[in-house]
């Protein structure tokens, strides 16, 4: 749990240099107010969805998200086959319902498909850009039956591989005010009871129940407000857990607090790196006092290219100091761990040069 938005995307990203990509998944806060039906922003409905996804089919077990986010409630299916439409080659499947499935579940219908959340129909075919794959897909039917399912390229719009079948993700939690059988949850809803909690750099001493408190006063305003001018919100509780709810479902969870002060039970020696402030006898005199005590340094860059930018400025890969090297590799900011075996420094290029 990340203390802000930015900090969780930060952290997502880093856990990807570290865990094979797709071992970490991102539950982002809505950035619409309660009681707006929309997400401006399709990515942040893609992400929640995708993480979901993920959690309820097994295909992960670290996800990144806020106090926020953990707080807030969706129309979210407990189980996978609630949330994803599953199309398989041999299959009959209504035509007209699955379009419409694919409109309840915030697809956009347009001649052409070029994006995420669109689908086309032309004859009997279907394409469609789900969320979480890569590329779309386009589903030739015979009738109500599936005879093929191909990917195909956005750009000149010719199919590529086959495949036997293909799942289909909604572009958001959307709330239909007509679907009751739709139950709101949370993300700590969802969480197996062994779940650990990790909090990042936790703010007012670990205890949430202030954040808690100001995030429910505030749904609870804006529903009194809407109902003052004669609308007749859902209430409070469909959108957001109560305080004393969501803090009680957090305090069952397993926790450790991520601290970078010293008041934390175990110390592990991970301090910030030297400020090198674009000083290159500064770097240098950094990499060769890491390697004079047998400890390791690395350099990330983003690319080969400001790698060997890098490499040119101190001088050529023979004048770098032993166990110093520069990488390709990318980190919101480097360390120094002093508890590993041999020591190890990391230092990012946009830190260095101060971008």
């Amino acid at each position: 749990m990340a203390p802000s938005p930015r900090k969780a995307i930060e952290i997502e990203v880093d856990l990807e240099l570290f865990l094979r990509r797709g071992s970490s998944f991102l539950f982002p806060q809505r950035e619409a107010r309660p009681y707006e039906s929309s997400e401006p922003h399709l990515e942040i409905g893609a992400l929640r969805v995708e993480a979901v996804e993920a959690l309820l089919g097994g295909r992960t077990r670290l996800i990144v998200t806020t106090l926020r986010a953990l707080q807030e409630r969706a129309p979210i299916p407990s189980e996978l086959d609630g949330l994803r439409i599953s199309l398989r080659v041999g299959e009959e499947v209504g035509f007209q319902r699955l379009i419409n499935d694919l409109l309840e579940r915030g697809f956009d219908r347009v001649p052409l498909v070029e994006e995420v959340g669109q689908f086309a129909v032309r004859g009997g075919l279907l394409d469609i850009f789900s969320v979480g794959t890569p590329e779309p897909v386009r589903v030739e039917f015979w009738g109500d039956e599936i005879t093929s399912i191909r990917f195909f390229d956005i750009l000149d719009q010719r199919t590529r591989d086959t495949t036997s079948e293909a799942h289909i993700l909604p572009v958001d939690f959307q709330r239909d005010p007509e679907e009751t059988s739709l139950v709101s949850r949370s993300l700590l809803e969802l969480l197996p009871a062994d779940a650990l909690l990790l909090a990042v750099h936790p703010e007012e001493g670990g205890e949430w129940r202030p954040e808690l408190d100001r995030t429910w006063d505030y749904v609870c305003q804006l529903h009194d407000e809407l109902t003052v001018e004669g609308e007749s919100p859902d209430s409070p509780d469909t959108l957001f857990l109560p305080a004393v709810e969501a803090e009680k479902r957090i305090s069952a969870l397993a926790r450790i607090d991520l601290s970078a002060t010293d008041e934390a039970g175990v110390s592990l020696s991970c301090t910030p790196p030297p400020a090198i402030k674009r000083d290159m006898k500064l770097l240098r005199a950094s990499l060769r006092a890491v390697s004079a005590t047998g400890g390791r340094s690395l350099v990330l860059c983003d690319n080969q290219g400001q790698c060997d930018r890098l490499e040119e400025i101190l001088g050529s890969p023979k004048k770098i100091p032993p166990r110093a090297n520069v990488v390709v590799g990318s980190l919101s900011g480097g360390f120094v761990l002093e508890a590993a075996d041999p020591p190890l420094q990391v230092l990012t290029d946009h830190e260095i040069f101060r971008r």
